[in-house]
């Protein structure tokens, strides 16, 4: 099950903490787009074990998502995917016309494989090389 919120959960600063601060080694992990972005949980049961965020740039109304984790133990259950999906399916809704994201690199492949595409934008994130991606939406049909 993939539960939004419009503050940030607790559950998802927990999953953020131990894959990107603890795993990952990154220290600037909190900021201020967690204060108006939507956050996105993925539970198994009552057990939270992934999350991203999404938002709306507020200079140019392009959506952006990010940070996305999921525990260790809970991955390759594609949970990540879920999370996506869920993402996506919500940014539609807001008539949203496709998503940006900064992948790591190694994570390329994976968001892909749920229609990204690289424009090409290779940037460093505290030493981590991402590359921007995105993903065009199809307009929700009632």
């Amino acid at each position: 099950m993939i539960r939004h919120y419009t503050i940030l959960p607790d559950a998802a600063r927990s999953i953020r903490t131990a894959v990107f601060m603890e795993e990952q080694g990154y220290l600037q992990e909190f900021d201020a787009i967690d204060a108006r972005a939507v956050h996105f949980v993925a539970y198994e049961g009552d057990m939270p074990l992934g999350t991203c965020r999404l938002y709306r740039d507020i200079a140019t109304g392009d959506w952006h998502l990010g940070r996305l984790a999921v525990l260790p133990a809970a991955r390759g259950r594609h949970l990540g995917q879920r999370l996506l999906a869920a993402a996506a399916d919500y940014a539609r809704a807001q008539q949203a016309r496709g998503i940006t994201l900064s992948a790591q690199t190694h994570a390329v492949p994976f968001y892909t494989r749920a229609g990204y595409r690289a424009t090409g934008e290779r940037t460093l994130d505290e030493g981590h090389p991402h590359v921007t991606m995105h993903l065009t939406l199809t307009p929700m049909h009632s």
